[in-house]
């Protein structure tokens, strides 16, 4: 994956063969405004974050 990411570009990892330990920047995306939405989405229509099992964003701010 690191390889085809390119030199001094940032890894990103298809969410699916992901291992876990990713950051939520190399999952969804290094531009922050991507996790502000997705944990806004997370609010609105999971917010007891009942589809958290794999690869969760917290719907609470300032968590992973």
């Amino acid at each position: 994956m690191v390889k085809g990411s390119g030199p001094g570009q940032p890894l990103l990892a298809y969410l699916n063969y992901g291992f876990g330990d990713e950051s939520l920047a190399e999952l969804y995306g290094d531009e922050p405004w991507r996790v502000q939405r997705l944990r806004g989405l997370k609010q609105k229509y999971d917010p007891g974050n009942r589809f958290g099992f794999y690869a969760p964003i917290d719907p609470k701010p300032g968590q992973a």
